[in-house]
Formats: C-alpha cells, sequence, structure tokens
C-alpha cells in the first residue's frame, strides 16, 4: 500500500508544498499499513468512564481519520463513531451518537476547500455549519470559544470560518468554486451537517474539528474516487484500472497523496492539543 506517513511535525500555520496534493475530501486509498492494522473498536468502546460524566463522542468519515485520536485521550473518555463515505450512513451514525446523550459531539475529519486561499492542512474548527438549503447550524459557543482560543495559544493557525455540509464529494474544481459563491463557505465535509442536526435534536452540545485536505484548485479523479467504497473501504482496483487507462493519473495520485499527509499531520496535532480542553470544557457543562 502507498504510504502516508507523517512528514515531520506540522508547522503552525502549514505552508504549501508546490506541485504536491491529495484529495482527501475523498479519503483517498492511501493509507498506510499503520492505520490498516489500527484498532478502531477498542478506541470505540474504551473501558472506564470519568466521573459523573458520559464520554465525548467523535463522528469520523474513515478509519485514518478516527486513528489521528489514538493518543490524544485515555481509553473510556471518548467513543469513536465511523460513518464511512456515507451521508445518510452518517446521519444514522450521528443519531445513534446523541441518542446516548454524551456531554458532546464533535464531527472530526477531513474537508474538502472551497476558499482558494486555503492550502492542505489548515485547520478549521467553524463557527457555523450551513446546508445548501441555507439552513444553518451555530456549534456551542462555549465549547468553540475555548478550543479555539487553545488553538491559538498553541500558535496554531486556525480558521473559524462556516463549513458547507453535502451529501456527495465535490470532486470538480468548477463546482467548488460555484458552491464558494453561493455559500460563502471556505470548506465542504460529509458529515457535520449530520453531527450538527443530531446535536440539536437532542440537545447536546457540538463542535467541529477539520482539516483541508484537497484545496480549492484541486479535482479529484474519478479513480480516486471510485477506490473508496460506502463503508470507507478502499478498493485498489480502480487505482490500478484508472493509471492503465491514463499513466499521468500516477502524477495526479501522487500529488493527492501529500496533501493527504498535510491534512493527516494536522489532524493529529489538532487532536493531542485540543481534545484533552474539549474535555475540561465539556465537563463543565
Amino acid at each position: 500500500m502507498w504510504c502516508l506517513r507523517a512528514i515531520g511535525p506540522i508547522p503552525a500555520c502549514p505552508r504549501p508544498l508546490k506541485g504536491r496534493s491529495v484529495p482527501v475530501t475523498l479519503r483517498l486509498t492511501l493509507f498506510s499499513s499503520e492505520l490498516a492494522n489500527y484498532n478502531y473498536r477498542e478506541t470505540a468502546r474504551g473501558s472506564t468512564h470519568l466521573p459523573n460524566q458520559t464520554p465525548l463522542h467523535v463522528i469520523c468519515g474513515l478509519p485514518f481519520e478516527a486513528a489521528c485520536l489514538a493518543r490524544a485521550l485515555a481509553p473510556g473518555t471518548f467513543r469513536v463513531f465511523l460513518s464511512g463515505a456515507n451521508s445518510d450512513r452518517a446521519r444514522e451514525v450521528s443519531l445513534d451518537a446523541a441518542k446516548s446523550m454524551p456531554r458532546g459531539l464533535m464531527s472530526f475529519g477531513i474537508a474538502g476547500g472551497l476558499d482558494p486561499s486555503l492550502k492542505p492542512g489548515t485547520l478549521l474548527i467553524p463557527s457555523e455549519i450551513v446546508t445548501q438549503k441555507e439552513h444553518r447550524h451555530r456549534v456551542t459557543p462555549k465549547w468553540h470559544e475555548a478550543v479555539t482560543d487553545a488553538a491559538r495559544a498553541r500558535g496554531l493557525c486556525v480558521n473559524t470560518d462556516k463549513l458547507l455540509g453535502m451529501s456527495d464529494v465535490i470532486s470538480s474544481v468548477g463546482r467548488k468554486a460555484e458552491l464558494y459563491t453561493t455559500h460563502g463557505a471556505v470548506a465542504v465535509d460529509m458529515e457535520s451537517q449530520a453531527v450538527a442536526e443530531a446535536a440539536q435534536a437532542h440537545n447536546v452540545p457540538f463542535l467541529v474539528i477539520r482539516a483541508i485536505a484537497d484545496p480549492a484548485h484541486r479535482r479529484l479523479p474519478e479513480a480516486a474516487l471510485n477506490a473508496i467504497d460506502a463503508n470507507g473501504k478502499t478498493r485498489l482496483a480502480p487505482i490500478f484500472q484508472g493509471i492503465v487507462k491514463d499513466p499521468l493519473l500516477l502524477g495526479d495520485l501522487i500529488r493527492l497523496s501529500w496533501d493527504a499527509a498535510r491534512a493527516r499531520a494536522a489532524l493529529r496535532h489538532a487532536a493531542n492539543q485540543l481534545l484533552p480542553i474539549s474535555l475540561d470544557v465539556l465537563g463543565t457543562f
């Protein structure tokens, strides 16, 4: 498998790598063996609970996003719910996560860039989620303020503008530009809207932490999109078939993999720095 291992400590404000990038909204098939073998089930379960506190429930689309949480919190203080690359499943999972009334819900993972100024690895902690129908879901203000303040105090470069929720992957540069003009959102993902709606339906605090994977100028090749099934599992056949049909596709995938590495490094760093703070804040609710 192609490896997306971290490329060293992530800078406070990630700088772009010229000529390199990865489709992360696609949650690309370029996982390392380390991620493929990760025991997500144990992380999701945990073993103990904080006194008088139910866990933080974190909704991720794909396993490699969940793996970024591995060392951030002690077992039992959080649960991970995986939805796969499927917006309907994201709604089901988010409702399941909210029904048990945790202290908080979090949408965590990658996002596709809509704002042309945002580079791969840019950390997003949006103040609100907007839908295609212009419905707005504001994240919990106290939680958002505490986490963004902590991020900036640690020298992290954070964007707090609104995020767009979509039911499918946005693969074309033209479509990204259209959505940016129409909605004014800086990025897009397939899980955060579902998390927001579930949280508000059950009156549970919620927050979103995302990192830009594929930037606004990056097209996501069809072969890359087909490489991830609805459950988030990788299928290599579409990749190999695409490369045989168009050898230039290999270069696109390599550039996409560099972008994905940036996003993954940003998520790991954010998890380690900001999730413990989230538990402290949720303990005051």
